[in-house]
């Protein structure tokens, strides 16, 4: 709850603060320099304004890898939003009305030299 001097405010939940969050993450070697990996990212609901008229759903964002390790190179492609999911990602916090939507599906293909 907040502690506010401004009355309308005083006692409301903090602005886009989850009760609950979680983020987990697993990887398996498969041998050879192979492995996969997967994860699971969610955000409880929040509030969109300081009075606490607006709640951001929450979201449940699942994410897959592969990776492939050769002596001093590592390959990684990464599938974020793995099922496209729909989400509100943020506001701005003052206004209930000025909301941001989550990422969509995403692919990022990495390449690592290490010295």
């Amino acid at each position: 709850m907040t502690s506010s001097p401004t009355p309308g405010i005083q006692g409301k939940h903090a602005t886009l603060t989850p009760r609950h969050s979680a983020n987990l993450w697993l990887t398996k070697a498969l041998g050879n320099g192979f492995g996969l990996g997967g994860g699971l990212n969610y955000v409880g609901a929040r509030d969109a304004d300081p009075l606490n008229t607006v709640t951001l759903p929450g979201y449940t964002t699942v994410d897959a890898m592969a990776y492939y390790r050769q002596g001093a190179w590592d390959l990684q492609l990464k599938l974020n939003n793995l099922f496209d999911r729909r989400y509100i990602v943020s506001g701005h916090g003052s206004s209930a009305n000025l909301n941001l939507p989550g990422a969509p599906r995403s692919a990022q293909l990495i390449a690592r030299y290490r010295f």
